[in-house]
């Protein structure tokens, strides 16, 4: 456990002094049958107890990282290949991984599976990105660019959504609605906005709203 954390931490770590002048990860939908069934069979009992709570709509989404990705983070690609994540090198050593994302069925936060564990992610209108993990991998929240990272490290994926959706709730009673109905387009987004802020980069239309609020 010791080793993974140390691992997920450098991987942040070397993203957050670089990515500023590079280009972030890219979000597409898998097409493929054989490759979607394979990143499926990988995850059959995480989907399973994610239905169960309700999650449904599933799709496969190929994440691509920034040019010469895979040597930057090399150590880390090694360990996600080695516990059972589907990595691939593309064209200019751009690292890839594929994952399925299920949006549940009311509407209001996504999940997506890893090997690592399962992470919910759910939106507000005014730019608060929720993000709740059933695993820790060292990126903190950050208020002031509205990013809000929990983690529950006690009952697995049902523990993990019951702090998601007491977390969603919370922002609900301070007047915050969130963003529904959700659909693959939506999640891309997000994914891209987390992304982002994760990285301490803050998108344009949350700049606007920053602004904003501060007049």
């Amino acid at each position: 456990m010791g080793q993974k954390n140390k691992l997920l931490r450098y991987s942040w770590a070397m993203s957050h002094r670089e990515l500023n002048s590079m280009k972030l990860n890219t979000y597409d939908q898998v097409l493929k049958d054989a490759v979607s069934s394979d990143v499926q069979s990988r995850f059959v009992e995480e989907i399973r107890r994610m239905r169960a709570l309700g999650f449904n709509d599933e799709f496969y989404l190929r994440e691509t990282v920034f040019p010469f990705s895979a040597l930057l983070f090399f150590p880390i690609l090694i360990y996600m290949h080695i516990v059972g994540e589907r990595i691939r090198v593309g064209g200019l050593l751009q690292a890839m991984s594929f994952n399925p994302f299920l949006i549940h069925e009311q509407s209001y936060a996504y999940g997506t599976t890893l090997k690592l564990g399962v992470k919910f992610t759910s939106m507000f209108d005014d730019g608060t990105l929720l993000i709740t993990t059933s695993f820790d991998n060292g990126v903190k929240s950050n208020p002031a660019n509205r990013l809000v990272r929990q983690s529950s490290l006690v009952g697995g994926i049902a523990g993990a959504w019951k702090k998601h959706t007491w977390y969603v709730g919370r922002l609900a009673d301070q007047g915050l609605a969130v963003i529904a109905p959700l659909g693959m387009k939506d999640v891309i987004r997000m994914e891209q906005r987390s992304d982002s802020l994760s990285m301490g980069l803050i998108p344009d239309d949350l700049k606007e709203k920053l602004k904003n609020q501060a007049e």
